[in-house]
């Protein structure tokens, strides 16, 4: 399968923020950042889940039912050993972003098969329906807990399917527009200007600043209607902000094209290393500006060991 030089630098910039919001909780359980921080940290969900539809889309060009299925099953798989191995706790207890999309890949393969304007319809009754149950059944931390399951995987958990399946179905409409050269068209710019700034105006009428369980300072607790029409259309940003660079052989992109390409290994070695070691040793650091050096030393790490994988590689 060749690969979209534009995908792995977007999933890589992804990782890029992902390794920081998720080592935000050393700085404490009841930590709320600046709302500058808190929005970096709110960009690289979508833009995983976003590119997971995308590549779905792709790949269902050629791929089989089967190879969908055996993805889902080595996702579940992995997000299962990481709660055992990494998180300590029970597998399958919570609604997990590995979790989300392995069990949307195989409905977003199904749906990949409507025209265009059916996957929109579908992608604006998720929402909608995630709004109105966020109504009835409000994101409250203190009861997460006690939550039964259904309710934390279908509206309450980390990432509900409710509204996260739509969010990645929306990659598969970005894929087609990609493939057909009009993903950064005018009109294109002008719909997520549009929809970026109903999402400030929402959030604007009825602001309330999310909160940030445990210390994650993500805005997507729950992912609400105004969260939803401001961050895709940062994530298409991303993505025009990185496409006229896509057939670049600079050596400023090689680093942000590994870690893209070695994403789901780098999402799991640094969920070990935040929680095997940053957590034990440095909790409670409270210094934003030390966390930084540590997210700097962190990415060094990681991305040697990228470089390291990627020579062994070539020489076997």
């Amino acid at each position: 399968m060749q690969r979209i030089a534009l995908f792995d630098r977007a999933r890589g910039l992804a990782i890029l923020l992902m390794v920081f919001a998720n080592a935000t909780p050393i700085l404490g359980v009841n930590y709320s950042g600046p709302l500058w921080l808190r929005v970096i940290c709110s960009v690289p969900a979508p833009l995983f889940v976003i590119l997971a539809g995308m590549m779905v889309a792709k790949t269902a060009l050629f791929q089989t039912p089967e190879y969908y299925v055996k993805r889902t099953a080595e996702l579940l798989i992995l997000a299962a050993a990481i709660n055992v191995f990494i998180h300590q706790s029970p597998p399958f207890q919570n609604i997990e972003i590995l979790y989300l999309i392995g069990l949307s890949i195989p409905f977003c393969f199904l749906i990949n098969h409507f025209k265009t304007v059916y996957i929109i319809i579908f992608c604006l009754i998720n929402f909608m329906a995630a709004q109105s149950l966020q109504l009835y059944f409000p994101f409250d931390l203190s009861l997460i807990k006690t939550y039964p399951k259904w309710q934390l995987w279908l509206i309450n958990g980390w990432f509900p399917i409710l509204p996260w399946t739509g969010i990645m179905a929306v990659g598969l409409i970005f894929y087609r527009l990609y493939a057909q050269n009009n993903l950064f068209n005018k009109y294109m710019a002008w719909g997520m200007a549009g929809m970026f700034i109903l999402g400030g105006c929402l959030t604007y009428i009825n602001f309330s600043l999310p909160i940030a369980p445990w210390g994650y300072q993500e805005l997507f607790y729950p992912p609400n209607i105004n969260f939803i029409f401001i961050s895709i259309p940062l994530v298409w940003l991303v993505l025009w902000l990185l496409y006229p660079f896509e057939n670049s052989a600079s050596v400023i992109f090689k680093p942000l094209t590994l870690l893209g390409q070695h994403s789901l290994f780098i999402y799991v070695l640094h969920l070990g290393v935040i929680f095997w070691i940053m957590g034990p040793y440095l909790y409670p650091l409270n210094s934003l500006s030390l966390l930084f050096l540590l997210y700097f030393i962190h990415m060094i790490f990681l991305t040697t060991v990228v470089l390291l994988l990627n020579k062994i590689s070539k020489r076997n």
